[in-house]
């Protein structure tokens, strides 16, 4: 009896942790979309958005340890932090409240402004830093406090730049306990295939945003046994986000908060932009494609680049029906459309022409030019769209931008 007791012991203690969830920790550029660049855009990519939706319609399968956001080179960032709680925060909690019975999410979630532009002034990655001590640096000194005690997976959704500096932190102190238990695994930071070519692969915007930053991470990762750093390359855009063109949430399925947003926040060439959110996928059974189909060593070829493209393609179909499952799963009240419009609909100076970013069908726009006559009006297909018009100096146009009871002005 006894030695069927241990046994018994032994198979629980096995299955729990066989099934137990991966700790991560996410460092995303995210940022307010109503903080915008000259020009009109959004200080950062809304990608983040449409990826941290997708996240958090998955967060019962992980243990979020901590999310930072703002975590870019962008100039006077606003405090990210009110909008988040306000957009995602919110549609979380509603959401999770939706659910029937017990479940998996987590009630809490740790979010918290990156420690590199709280100033202002953004922080980048110095090479001659030895960043024994952090403590100015709180974002990443708790991360590496955490990974300290905890495996811990980095979901690096933009530049390199905190991952550096917690990997030269944890080899300077010598944590080599903290090194072991820190897996980073980083979306775009190279391509031979987009943005990036075979001849230069890390000429992609989250390489170059910290250029010192992204070659430091590669090459402890190419050089050391206890750095460990799976790079993606392009394959969360290429792959995913291009095989879910024909596998869409539909609008039924935005009785989920978090899934309305990620159906509005950005619908690019007709699809929603998850693709950051492969860092996460990558984590996740039964979808064909799994962490240890990489090099954990911060290296990708071309070759393995174009076959995991084709591999997400492939998979992208079941990832969406396993969010739409969880957007069911959560239905209950609808956010305000106006609050959707108000965050989300942007106009902006896109190289040598103006776009409208609309997040619903039927949006009306009218553009009038320094004189007040109006030179442009239509009805926004949904998504972003290209609007005829001559380029001219800042604010030489004003945009009027309406949908139901909601409207708003915009400068071109």
């Amino acid at each position: 009896m006894k030695h069927i007791l241990v046994l018994l012991s032994v198979i629980i203690l096995f299955i729990n942790t066989a099934y137990a969830k991966p700790n991560i920790w996410v460092l995303t550029d995210l940022s307010n979309p109503t903080d915008r660049r000259t020009g009109g855009h959004p200080q950062n990519d809304p990608d983040d958005q449409v990826s941290m939706a997708s996240l958090l319609l998955m967060a019962d399968q992980f243990n979020i340890a901590g999310i930072s956001i703002g975590s870019t080179d962008r100039q006077d960032l606003r405090d990210p932090m009110p909008f988040f709680q306000d957009m995602f925060i919110k549609a979380y909690t509603n959401d999770i409240s939706n659910i029937k019975g017990t479940h998996a999410y987590q009630q809490k979630l740790p979010v918290f402004w990156s420690s590199l532009t709280r100033s202002g002034k953004p922080i980048q990655f110095n090479h001659n830093d030895n960043y024994i001590n952090i403590d100015h640096l709180e974002t990443i000194k708790n991360l590496a406090d955490f990974a300290s005690n905890n495996k811990v997976y980095v979901l690096n959704w933009g530049p390199m730049t905190e991952a550096a500096i917690l990997i030269k932190h944890l080899i300077s102190t010598d944590n080599h306990r903290a090194l072991q238990n820190t897996h980073i695994i980083s979306h775009w930071t190279m391509s031979f295939i987009a943005q990036g070519t075979p001849q230069a692969p890390y000429k992609v915007a989250n390489c170059t945003d910290d250029l010192k930053a992204c070659h430091y991470l590669h090459q402890q990762a190419a050089s050391r046994h206890d750095v460990k750093l799976t790079e993606l390359g392009s394959i969360g855009q290429s792959g995913l986000v291009n095989g879910s063109i024909k596998n869409l949430l539909p609008k039924s399925a935005e009785s989920s908060q978090l899934a309305q947003i990620f159906n509005r926040a950005k619908f690019y060439y007709g699809k929603p932009d998850q693709s950051d959110a492969a860092t996460m996928w990558v984590l996740l059974q039964g979808y064909h494609i799994a962490l240890d189909d990489f090099q954990h060593n911060g290296k990708l070829t071309q070759d393995e680049e174009s076959f995991y493209q084709k591999r997400f393609l492939q998979a992208a179909p079941n990832m969406m029906e396993s969010l739409k499952n969880a957007a069911n799963n959560m239905a209950g009240s609808t956010m305000d459309e106006t609050k959707i419009c108000a965050a989300f609909t942007y106009v902006y100076k896109k190289q040598q022409h103006y776009e409208l970013y609309a997040p619903y069908k039927n949006m009306r726009y009218s553009i009038e030019d320094d004189e007040g006559n109006t030179v442009l009006e239509g009805i926004a297909k949904g998504g972003n769209e290209k609007l005829d018009l001559p380029i001219k100096a800042e604010k030489s146009y004003s945009v009027t931008v309406e949908y139901k009871n909601w409207h708003s002005h915009y400068w071109l």
